[in-house]
């Protein structure tokens, strides 16, 4: 009893002691602790407004991401989510470019124990912000319709700014603006999204370099394309007309682009004339450069000259009176004496259209041979020969005739 009384204090201690560590089994029995992990944790970056102030940015290539490890009792746990932690790197405090590896900040929005997170640290790069100026260029994707032809691709712009990471706007070269021809028709301005490039033309695609503007207007020249045939003017001569005379042109047309005014009008293109006065042979060919209006171009490929081809009409036919007529009596009578009826015969000849322009009466020979001793006397039709000393004609007359008269011979008077 006096033990008991000596030591009251400490057996209430005891006992309150003793009633907190039931207390507590009791409640781990029923709520024990435990551990969640939450991986691919995105850190937010705060202060890069800072950075943006002092003309830098932040250049990592991947959003930061942590592994959590969060300890609490059950119940906690069991109402706990990702979007309860909150994990944020804290950049308002760098002044210059570089490297840091700075600690994440952990908040958790609802009761823990504790919490435990890797990596550590994390890696910031951090660059200056510079801005430079790129020359622009124009490319085109699709096809035009074939009768169309691009003149020039004017950007709005010939050169632009482009601002970011020192890194990244170093490697741009130039910036690309992209027609697309489909279904264009006339000259029109397009709207293209500019694009940034290296020197090796790869696409900087690049969160960290931007251009001063995200599009930029391309003016769309168009020429329309046009074939054309070509011509020459044949100049009749004294003696050859030019209906006779086939000109033979190659290149037949010749394929040509200008502004659709200038080629609204154009239904051909003259090389010039050729006088038949100076033409001779047949198959003579002449060559002339071709010659086109102003506004108007030959397409690449096409010839800077054309040749004509002249060619003879054949079976052209004249008829001429020829005088130079041999007769000759091969029975050499002594009775009979023999005339020409008419002092000319008429010949028809053929042959090509140069030939015919160009042969003479004196060119042709009508030799006509009798033999008195069988014919009377009077007048006969008896056959002759003609002959030509041009080369390709072709005497048309069949069986040609000439009319004579057979005479007595009269006797001679015999002189005292």
């Amino acid at each position: 009893m006096n033990f008991l009384k000596e030591h009251n204090v400490f057996l209430k201690i005891l006992s309150l002691l003793i009633a907190i560590f039931l207390w507590s089994f009791v409640l781990l029995s029923e709520n024990p602790i435990k551990t969640q992990t939450f991986s691919n944790q995105t850190v937010q970056e705060i202060g890069i407004e800072a950075l943006e102030e002092r003309g830098l940015i932040m250049v990592n290539a991947e959003q930061a991401k942590i592994t959590l490890k969060v300890t609490g009792t059950s119940k906690d746990m069991a109402n706990l989510t990702a979007s309860d932690i909150i994990a944020q790197v804290d950049l308002s405090n760098i002044q210059e470019a570089g490297v840091y590896y700075i600690q994440p900040g952990i908040t958790v929005q609802k009761t823990i124990e504790s919490v435990s997170f890797q990596p550590r640290r994390l890696q910031i790069n951090i660059e200056n912000v510079i801005t430079k100026e790129v020359p622009v260029k124009v490319t085109t994707m699709n096809t035009l319709q074939e009768n169309q032809l691009i003149e020039d691709l004017s950007p709005s712009k010939q050169t632009i700014k482009i601002t970011g990471a020192e890194s990244v706007v170093n490697t741009v070269n130039y910036a690309l603006l992209t027609v697309d021809l489909e279904n264009i028709t006339k000259n029109k301005a397009q709207t293209c999204r500019v694009a940034l490039y290296t020197e090796e033309d790869a696409l900087v695609d690049s969160d960290f370099v931007k251009p001063e503007v995200e599009t930029l207007d391309v003016t769309v020249g168009l020429n329309q394309v046009k074939s054309v045939k070509l011509n020459v003017n044949i100049v009749s001569s004294a003696t050859l007309n030019k209906d006779l005379v086939v000109a033979t042109i190659a290149p037949e047309q010749v394929r040509v682009y200008g502004k659709e005014d200038a080629l609204s009008q154009l239904n051909s293109i003259s090389l010039g004339s050729i006088d038949l006065a100076n033409v001779s042979a047949d198959g003579e060919e002449h060559s002339f450069t071709i010659k086109l209006p102003d506004g108007v171009k030959l397409m690449e490929g096409e010839p800077k000259q054309a040749r004509v081809k002249l060619s003879m009409k054949d079976g052209v036919s004249r008829t001429l009176t020829v005088t130079d007529i041999t007769l000759e009596d091969t029975s050499q009578s002594t009775e009979k004496e023999v005339y020409l009826q008419n002092a000319s015969l008429d010949v028809e000849i053929e042959g090509k259209a140069n030939v015919m322009a160009n042969i003479k009466p004196e060119n042709l020979h009508v030799n006509v041979k009798v033999d008195l001793s069988t014919l009377d006397l009077g007048t006969h039709d008896v056959p002759c020969e003609i002959s030509c000393d041009v080369n390709g004609v072709k005497i048309v007359n069949e069986n040609p005739t000439i009319k004579v008269v057979v005479m007595q011979k009269e006797e001679e008077n015999i002189g005292s």
